[in-house]
């Protein structure tokens, strides 16, 4: 990807977010990082990210959420439909599942936005599809 960006501006890194300093940043891109983080560490490690953004950055964090008690089946079986369209075999999706349990803890949308705009961003859903969301949080 660096071969590709011709402004010296752009700066790519590649590490652990909970420890890695956050400074004068424009935009942070998080995807599917804060799912797999302690619930305890995400509000510190975004209150970071806010404070390492120049006014008007930006982080745009993408999460698998959970939905209420009455669309969480249903994204759940829209997303088992999806693994099996693509191949998947019912092993493969079993032992995904397993390897996950217990590890990945998705949060709701309204969870993700509230704790956005407690810290003092402004933060909209941007994007979703199934149980997959993309959030815009701008730092005024």
């Amino acid at each position: 990807l660096h071969g590709h960006i011709q402004r010296e501006e752009v700066r790519l890194h590649e590490a652990d977010i909970t420890d890695y300093p956050i400074e004068n940043a424009s935009l942070v891109a998080m995807n599917y990082t804060l799912q797999f983080i302690s619930e305890q560490a995400r509000r510190p490690l975004l209150q970071r990210i806010y404070d390492g953004l120049v006014d008007g950055g930006a982080l745009v964090l993408s999460e698998k959420v959970i939905g209420d008690e009455r669309t969480q089946p249903i994204l759940e079986a829209l997303h088992l439909a999806f693994k099996r369209d693509q191949g998947y075999s019912e092993l493969e999706i079993a032992q995904k599942r397993e390897a996950l349990l217990n590890v990945l803890i998705p949060e709701s949308i309204e969870q993700h936005i509230a704790r956005l705009e407690d810290l003092g961003f402004t933060a909209t859903l941007l994007a979703k599809s199934i149980n997959f969301c993309t959030f815009l949080a701008v730092k005024p």
